[in-house]
């Protein structure tokens, strides 16, 4: 599929991807922020407060866009769950005992180039999980 993106002239349609070459090629795009292409996902748990990682850092130059979060905490204690940029906190959201929060962000996290988005828990659990899903980005 080729880069170029058109609008449905003057009808306020939707937005449709051909194809550079032959023009033949037409279908909604249907992915906010990026290609499906470019889509990535990670899980990560712990039992202790250290940082663990959801996605492994990408590589030079490229970063981790994160659209949606998903946390559980499996144990009897309530406490909370840091999102990292690698170390830098960035979010704390709560992860009360066996329950856990879904979360759709209004905005990409978007994180410093080639690192990791981690994840430690405020306290030692039976087992946190976190999950992420976003996109990677290179910046021109």
């Amino acid at each position: 599929m080729a880069d170029n993106v058109t609008a449905n002239s003057g009808t306020g349609g939707p937005v449709f991807a051909t194809d550079e070459g032959s023009g033949s090629i037409h279908f909604p795009i249907a992915v906010p922020y990026a290609r499906a292409s470019e889509g990535i996902n990670g899980s990560g748990n712990a039992t202790g407060t250290s940082d663990t990682a959801v996605i492994a850092a990408i590589g030079s130059g490229i970063q981790i866009c994160v659209t949606s979060l998903m946390i559980y905490n499996a144990s009897a204690t309530d406490t909370y769950v840091n999102i990292k940029d690698g170390s830098t906190t960035k979010l704390v959201i709560p992860a009360p005992q066996k329950g856990g929060a879904i979360i759709t962000l209004p905005m990409p996290l978007v994180l410093t180039a080639n690192t990791a988005l981690n994840f430690a828990s405020g306290a030692g659990v039976t087992t946190m999980y976190v999950s992420a899903v976003g996109f990677k980005w290179t910046p021109a």
